[in-house]
């Protein structure tokens, strides 16, 4: 595979296998919100300076202090997510503004970091309008120990952690005692150099939701079977899933039902979804599980095209699909009940593909007979025996922040097929790599020599993507 290092300035997710942490990485840029104010000029906006000047000055003769503030999009850390880790870094800025390096001439340059409480505006904050700031978790800036110091991986969690709870204003920036001589000075998002530019990395564990759904008679599940193939069975109080005679010829029985997952979002990760099924010893076969002369062993499928419990019967079935579908093992008894069966692969492909995702469909693996399995629908007189499905999910973003201008081309940019790169051919590069929605590599491809290069997106679930191309920051594509 051929991996390169990435540029932090772009959005990675992390494995999911364990608890669903993920890691964004911001580099503010001349599109970000950030701000230099000072008292020399009271009234003054300065939103495009290239450097953040913390520090106490005079100018003929007359104190100047200058203050900063600086804000991160942290708007895909969905709320209620906890942040494991924040770490921000400043970096001197070379070249900058003043001509100089940092100073403790006469007063130490110590500065603090400090969380902002107001709302601002870069093109409109000035000294005399500037944010209030609290004390509550700021960070110290120690005197510097060299003129082009830089401030790295400085641990901010407690107050981003604050943004995310209760609103995100940003970052004050301000010598402690604001008193000549001493001053830090540090790159700004517009600076030109772009790897000098703020720097957050923010760990964080999304808020886990979880559902208890149930079917009952409001719910929708049918049952149909080949005996009476144009009956529809909308009002069973069973499943049954098997294959028998009735009058000496073969029959099959088919069980279709869905849950209503309307209230998860588009976009979120399934962490567990448990489907339960339990035997019916009220049924209206007057019988149990068995496998008289043929294994019960059944299969639940995802369905793929649209149905309803009062209109489905043999003939018009909707079609499924055998994509994660989970086996139901012969039963050991008569009375075997089904519980906690994970059917996490399906849920979460129901939630990718809405517009082809319409519930369950149950059936015995052969239909041969005589075998078959019951189960309570959710028309059973018995609550307590109801379908149920426990979902447990992570409600993630599904973009990412254009944080860096990277040298290549994504287009067309959504697309439903078809994707093409573009770079300029002077440049050499060796890997690209297609990354899923959750940050899994799924291709990578050698394009040692090439300036352009082409992927079929057909078969890709809807969805955000992540192109890499060697050394440069991520592009994101959108598969509609």
């Amino acid at each position: 595979m051929f991996r390169q290092s990435l540029l932090v300035a772009v959005l990675i997710f992390s494995s999911f296998v364990l608890n669903a942490q993920t890691t964004i990485s911001l580099r503010l840029d001349p599109n970000g919100a950030d701000a230099a104010v000072d008292d020399w000029y009271p009234n003054g906006n300065y939103p495009n300076e290239t450097d953040y000047c913390s520090g106490t000055w005079t100018i003929n003769g007359t104190q100047v202090s200058w203050r900063s503030f600086l804000k991160f999009d942290l708007s895909m850390i969905p709320p209620g997510s906890i942040v494991n880790s924040a770490h921000l870094s400043l970096y001197y800025a070379n070249p900058n503004s003043f001509n100089d390096q940092h100073q403790s001439l006469t007063s130490s340059n110590e500065s603090v970091l400090q969380r902002v409480l107001d709302p601002w505006q870069e093109n409109l904050v000035a000294w005399n309008n500037q944010p209030n700031v609290t004390s509550i978790d700021q960070v110290i800036l120690p005197q510097s120990t060299s003129g082009t110091q830089d401030y790295t991986n400085m641990d901010v969690s407690a107050m981003v952690q604050e943004m995310v709870n209760s609103g995100n204003y940003g970052f004050g920036l301000r010598q402690v005692n604001e008193m000549p001589y001493g001053r830090m000075i540090f790159a700004s998002g517009d600076h030109p150099d772009t790897n000098q530019r703020p720097l957050l990395i923010v760990n964080f564990t999304p808020q886990l939701t979880c559902l208890n759904l149930k079917l009952d008679k409001e719910g929708e599940d049918a049952t149909v079977d080949d005996y009476n193939p144009a009956n529809n069975n909308p009002n069973e109080i069973e499943y049954f899933c098997g294959g028998w005679t009735i009058n000496g010829f073969p029959v099959r029985w088919r069980n279709f039902f869905k849950f209503d997952l309307s209230q998860i979002p588009q976009g979120a990760v399934i962490q567990s979804a448990a489907l339960s099924l339990y035997f019916a010893p009220n049924n209206n076969f007057f019988a149990t599980d068995t496998s008289l002369t043929s294994s019960n062993q059944s299969i639940i499928r995802r369905v793929i095209t649209p149905w309803t419990e009062t209109t489905i019967n043999w003939n018009n079935q909707p079609n499924t699909s055998n994509l994660n579908q989970v086996f139901l093992p012969q039963t050991t008894s008569g009375t075997q009940n089904f519980p906690n069966m994970d059917v996490s692969g399906m849920v979460q492909d129901m939630i990718n593909n809405p517009g082809v995702s319409d519930g369950f469909m149950l059936k015995m693996a052969n239909e041969i007979p005589y075998g078959r399995m019951i189960f309570a629908s959710g028309d059973n007189p018995d609550t307590t025996l109801l379908p149920t499905l426990d979902i447990c999910y992570y409600t993630l973003p599904t973009s990412i922040p254009t944080l860096e201008t990277s040298s290549f081309e994504v287009f067309p940019n959504p697309s439903t097929s078809d994707i093409y790169i573009r770079w300029n051919p002077m440049a050499s590069y060796r890997g690209l790599e297609i990354l899923n929605p959750l940050g899994e590599l799924i291709a990578d491809f050698d394009v040692t020599g090439l300036s352009s290069f082409s992927v079929n997106a057909g078969s890709w679930a809807k969805g955000i993507y992540f192109i890499r191309l060697g050394d440069q920051p991520v592009q994101r594509i959108c598969i509609q």
